[in-house]
């Protein structure tokens, strides 16, 4: 049998893994975002205290910006090829940044859930337990519990 203080213990512990993840997170979408932007330095100083919100809103518009810069240099590079020169072609960056992106909005509703107790996700489910093995989604409306299976 757990005792419930060593439980409380592993709840903490993985509140602050998903925490310290999360931070990682955002610091990986500041460096993409520096790197699409034309001036690395700039975009570092505006995007040192954005909120994650700001932050995918901006890299979105960036990412946006900087693929329409590829597209144009692909249509020269393109009429390059035609001439007979051997030139390879920047691939499509908007559609990874875009995936990376909303996949990290969906998380982020989830994180706020668990770090903040704010509100409940768009799907008004909790998605996942922070302990054990989840039998049963947790319906907030009914606020019944269900066995985790912890050890």
């Amino acid at each position: 049998m757990v005792k419930p203080h060593s439980r409380i213990k592993q709840q903490l512990a993985a509140l602050g893994k998903l925490n310290a993840s999360w931070n990682e997170l955002e610091g990986h979408i500041r460096i993409i975002l520096m790197k699409l932007s034309p001036d690395f330095l700039t975009a570092g100083l505006f995007v040192a205290d954005m909120q994650i919100s700001s932050l995918i809103t901006t890299a979105r518009m960036v990412a946006l910006e900087h693929q329409d810069m590829l597209h144009r240099m692909n249509t020269e590079l393109e009429a390059a090829n035609r001439k007979g020169k051997k030139v390879k072609l920047f691939d499509d960056v908007y559609g990874h940044v875009n995936h990376l992106l909303t996949c990290t909005d969906i998380l982020r509703e989830h994180r706020n859930y668990y770090v903040h107790n704010t509100v409940l996700p768009k799907s008004r489910r909790v998605p996942f337990l922070l302990v054990g093995k989840i039998t049963a989604p947790i319906d907030s409306r009914s606020r019944r519990r269900y066995s985790t299976n912890a050890r």
